[in-house]
């Protein structure tokens, strides 16, 4: 390359420098080219480093704004939705339970007097009905003709009566719908239970997981979750006294997300 060259220059000074001359002019480019190059380089680096902190910059400032976003607006509704709505879900739910299990206790209790009241109107009807056969008995046939009249109302009065005892039979084993529907009520006590447990347990890890990693920002990963399933674990199964996490921790905890 460098022989082509100090030909081509030779050529162009037409014998105007001398060989050594001409050579010393092909390093001197040839410096001025690297360093050139060198410079282009670094000039290039310096570009690429400084579109990289902008990028750097501008993606730290959308996780900061994610996070000042989620403390102003997720994490209070979460918050509440544990807090205020899922409790007063269940609250709800064992009021009905209570309500209509005093509602049906109340309608158990009409039902049985109206039943016990029945039962004696049919045993006095009864009495008469006998009663009625005896005069009928012993007296004349006009006498007996108004026997007879009555009897057949005190008997239709009986057939009455004793369909009001079906009824009343019946009505005490729809009455078991109560049971069917505090059963069905009471699972979906313990699915909401469940739901405010799970959202608990999720805002804990998380609170955790950002008080954790603000102390100590070397943690990796691994020690981080060992960490936070430590603390979660002190929130399960009997305490003994000083030990665990109280209601005060886990709201200290929530109010640092």
């Amino acid at each position: 390359m460098n022989k082509r060259l100090i030909s081509e220059i030779g050529n162009l000074v037409d014998g105007k420098l001398s060989a050594p001359e001409i050579e010393k002019l092909v390093r001197f480019m040839n410096r001025k080219s690297l360093k050139g190059l060198e410079e282009d380089r670094e000039a290039f680096f310096k570009h690429l480093a400084r579109e990289m902190r902008q990028e750097m910059k501008e993606l730290a400032e959308l996780i900061v704004e994610f996070k000042r976003d989620f403390q102003s607006r997720i994490h209070p509704e979460i918050t509440e939705l544990r807090t205020t709505y899922i409790p007063q879900a269940a609250d709800q739910l064992e009021g009905i339970i209570e309500s209509t299990e005093q509602a049906a206790n109340r309608i158990m209790d009409n039902l049985e007097g109206m039943q016990r009241l029945t039962e004696e109107a049919m045993e006095a009807l009864a009495g008469v009905r006998r009663q009625l056969v005896e005069r009928e008995a012993a007296s004349g046939p006009q006498a007996r003709g108004e026997a007879q009249d009555l009897g057949g109302r005190i008997d239709s009065l009986r057939q009455s009566l004793e369909r009001c005892l079906l009824l009343i039979g019946d009505s005490f084993e729809k009455m078991s719908f109560q049971d069917l529907t505090g059963q069905r009520i009471k699972r979906t006590i313990d699915l909401v239970n469940l739901m405010e447990e799970r959202i608990q347990k999720t805002l804990l890890s998380f609170g955790l997981k950002v008080t954790e990693k603000t102390y100590n920002p070397e943690i990796s990963g691994e020690d981080l979750a060992s960490t936070v399933e430590k603390k979660l674990s002190d929130l399960r199964g009997p305490q003994r006294p000083g030990q665990g996490l109280n209601q005060a921790d886990i709201d200290k905890l929530l109010a640092r997300l």
